[in-house]
């Protein structure tokens, strides 16, 4: 493969039928604009920074993509709220079907699960791809170093009980003969 082609606007549209037979090794980064679309597709604050390494290969029936995906986010902790930052280093070592198998129709839908997705067509995305893989390698609940746990704070303490009602009188104040 040859030197990393850089390209410094994270967008990337390739076209499968011209990548050579050994492959194309790209190298991309995110430009202080499109930085911010990504944040807000992402709904985060802010993407501090994001880049990826990808070596690409096609055939006439799959996509070969391994990598990595490196990024830098503003994020907004679950417990304090306040703002920390999640970096992510997300390798990646995929797959794709460019057609979908001869026996697709008779497959169940557990086979089909099993099944490497399926990308039609002569053209892809692969900045929106890494996008894509960077929302799936975020912490779904983030949380800042020392914040405290909304579940410690506010969940019932362990000694307490359904039952522990029936402990207390039903009639406090009445004097019991």
């Amino acid at each position: 493969m040859s030197k990393p082609e850089q390209v410094h606007d994270f967008q990337l549209i390739l076209d499968l039928g011209s990548l050579p037979k050994d492959g194309r090794r790209i190298a991309l980064e995110a430009s202080a604009e499109t930085r911010a679309p990504i944040a807000e597709r992402l709904r985060i604050p802010e993407v501090i920074s994001l880049s990826a390494r990808a070596d690409i290969s096609a055939t006439k029936g799959q996509i070969n993509l391994k990598g990595a995906v490196s990024a830098r986010l503003r994020r907004e902790c679950v417990s304090s709220l306040e703002l920390m930052i999640e970096e992510i280093k997300q390798p990646i070592d995929i797959v794709l079907l460019r057609r979908a198998p001869e026996n697709w129709e008779e497959m169940s839908e557990e086979e089909r699960l099993r099944q490497p997705e399926i990308h039609e067509g002569d053209e892809f995305d692969l900045a929106d791809f890494l996008i894509q893989e960077t929302a799936l390698a975020m912490d779904p609940f983030p949380r800042k170093g020392g914040a405290p746990s909304l579940a410690e704070a506010y969940g019932k303490t362990p000694e307490s009980s359904p039952f522990d009602v029936l402990k207390f009188p039903q009639n406090p104040g009445k004097d019991q003969a």
